[in-house]
């Protein structure tokens, strides 16, 4: 058999796809050829090649949806842990306004000092927060003070805060209210309460 015989039945021979007598004739080439089969032993070798090719390219894809899988993971639950970060937050540091049925006062006149006294009567921790009110810039340029807003904010009682946090004392002294413009507003979640120089108390 010649070499362009063999070698074009090569890859046929590998597949068992030749008849018997081919088959045989190209064995016995194959001994006696040392091109051809150098040939034959490059043929066997290229299918394992292309297959650990191939699994390299599985193992990839793999990886690669393994890596997506993660990365979906991971934003969910950055997602969730920042959700609950911020329900957190609202509950324990930020705080809802107090209800006109969880909140009790006293205002009252200290000789020259008008004060109230506020506390909370659901067990909550309170967290007021104030705010000054200003009226239109005067000839002196400056603004001057006309009020201020007091927000009673109730928060759920952490370690953050004093335990017992449910009242505070807030005062000013009685000279603002001779201002007609000047008062207190007490925000809370359902009503405002007013104070001005008819109702100081």
């Amino acid at each position: 058999m010649k070499c362009y015989l063999a070698e074009d039945l090569l890859q046929n021979y590998i597949d068992g796809l030749l008849r018997k007598e081919t088959e045989e004739e190209l064995q016995d080439h194959l001994q006696q050829c040392s091109n051809c089969q150098q040939l034959h032993a490059q043929l066997i070798a290229a299918p394992q090649t292309v297959l650990e090719v191939s699994q390299n390219k599985q193992s990839l894809g793999l990886w690669k949806k393994f890596k997506r899988r993660m990365t979906r993971r991971t934003t969910y639950s950055i997602i969730i842990i920042t959700a609950v970060l911020l329900v957190c937050a609202y509950f324990f540091a930020i705080g809802t306004l107090t209800k006109s049925k969880n909140f009790i006062y006293e205002a009252k006149v200290i000789g020259e000092l008008w004060q109230i006294d506020m506390d909370i009567t659901n067990g909550m921790s309170l967290l007021p927060l104030t705010e000054t009110l200003y009226g239109e810039e005067n000839e002196f340029g400056s603004k001057p003070i006309i009020g201020h807003i007091i927000k009673p904010k109730q928060l759920v009682p952490s370690p953050l805060l004093e335990s017992g946090n449910s009242g505070f004392l807030f005062g000013v002294s009685l000279h603002h209210f001779a201002n007609p413009d000047y008062k207190v507003i007490v925000r809370l979640a359902d009503q405002d309460i007013i104070f001005m120089k008819e109702n100081l108390e």
